[in-house]
């Protein structure tokens, strides 16, 4: 993850805004629906992609770990 080093605190702020909108563009919301989501929308939004995220991800080490042989 990119990570501001000594970043002036309002350029902080905008790039942790556009990091979340884009994040939310590519799971699909359209920009007229961010346009319309209250702060508690986005927070909800963001933690349920992000479970949902870690639950794929564990299927995949699940899988992982069942085809590779044991000897």
């Amino acid at each position: 993850r990119g990570v501001l080093v000594d970043a002036d605190p309002i350029e902080y702020i905008a790039y942790n805004h556009w990091i979340i909108v884009i994040h939310l563009l590519k799971i699909g919301l359209t920009w007229e629906a961010l346009q319309s989501l209250t702060t508690q929308d986005i927070s909800l939004v963001l933690g349920v992609s992000h479970a949902m995220e870690e639950r794929e991800q564990e299927q995949q080490e699940t899988m992982n770990r069942m085809s590779t042989p044991r000897f």
